[in-house]
C-alpha cells in the first residue's frame, strides 16, 4: 500500500502488525452492530482495541485506566516500546517504508503506472523506470517477475533474507525467488 501513488492512510496498529481480537467476551462488546442485531454480528469491536504502546500497565501505555475493550496479554510484545528496539519488527518496516517513500516522491511525482506480469500469488507493478514493487501472498517462494530489476536494487524488503536478492547489474542470480509471503521494493534511489 505504501508503495502504491496517491496518499496512504494506516489503520489502528496497522504498523504495529496488530491481529483483530477475535476472542473478546460478548459483555464487553461495544459496537452498535452488535447491540442491534442482539448478539447476532459481533461488529468491529475486534479492530478497535487500544493500541499497546508499552510493554506493561493496565492499558499497555494507552491510558493510565483500564481500557474500554481488553487488549490480549500477546500484545505486549507487539507494543511501540517493544518493537522500537527490534530492526525487524513491523513497525521497523513501515518506518523505513515511510521514509523511503518521502525520500522517492520527486522520483514517483508523474502519472506513469503499470502493473506487471506476474505468476499466481504475486502482485507486481511498477512506477515509471525507476520503482518497482513485488509483493508475495502465496506461502511458497515465486520467480522474481521479468523486469522488476530494471528499476533497480532491492531497497526494501519485508523479509531480511530477500535484501541479497541480485540488482540488473547482477544477473547471475536473476532466477532468485522472492520469498513467500513477503514484499519487495526496487528502487535507483537519489544519492
Amino acid at each position: 500500500m505504501l508503495a502504491l501513488p496517491g496518499s496512504a492512510f494506516v489503520y489502528q496498529g496497522e504498523e504495529l502488525g496488530l491481529p483483530e481480537v477475535t476472542d473478546l467476551p460478548d459483555d464487553v462488546l461495544q459496537d452498535p452492530t452488535f447491540l442491534r442485531t442482539e448478539g447476532k454480528v459481533r461488529g468491529r469491536d475486534g479492530c478497535r482495541v487500544p493500541i499497546p504502546w508499552e510493554e506493561s500497565g493496565p492499558a499497555l501505555g494507552f491510558s493510565t485506566a483500564a481500557p474500554w475493550l481488553p487488549q490480549p496479554v500477546s500484545w505486549a510484545q507487539l507494543s511501540v516500546s517493544h518493537q522500537s528496539h527490534d530492526a525487524t519488527s513491523t513497525l521497523a518496516l513501515y518506518r523505513q517504508a515511510c521514509e523511503l517513500r518521502g525520500r522517492l516522491r520527486p522520483y514517483l511525482a508523474g502519472p506513469e503506472f503499470s502493473w506487471v506480469r506476474a505468476a499466481p500469488g504475486l502482485v507486481a507493478f511498477k512506477r515509471g523506470d525507476n520503482f518497482s514493487c513485488v509483493v508475495n501472498c502465496s506461502d511458497e517462494p515465486a520467480e522474481l517477475p521479468a523486469g522488476v530489476l530494471d528499476a533497480g536494487p532491492v531497497v526494501l524488503s519485508s523479509t531480511p533474507a530477500a535484501t541479497s536478492l541480485p540488482s540488473k547489474s547482477n544477473t547471475s542470480h536473476a532466477a532468485s525467488p522472492i520469498p513467500a509471503n513477503s514484499a519487495l521494493w526496487f528502487a535507483r534511489t537519489p544519492s
